[in-house]
């Protein structure tokens, strides 16, 4: 994982929010998933594309969706 260790995922998507969301990174991606790659994640009951702009390897998020 290119731009350091985590498990979760600092994604921008294309909505009002202005803070990135908290995303886990599954185990099968979590080698090749890059800044700045794009990737498919859950927003309500629709999936939108948002832009890896981070990684963390904690979140305060209770409840954390996949990418």
């Amino acid at each position: 994982m290119h731009g350091g260790e985590g498990r979760f995922a600092q994604v921008i998507v294309p909505s009002p929010l202005k803070e990135p969301l908290t995303y886990e990174i599954p185990p099968c991606i979590r080698d090749g998933l890059k800044i700045g790659m794009r990737v498919v994640v859950s927003m309500g009951r629709r999936k939108v594309t948002g832009i890896v702009v981070d990684f963390r390897s904690e979140t305060h998020v209770k409840q954390v969706k996949e990418i």
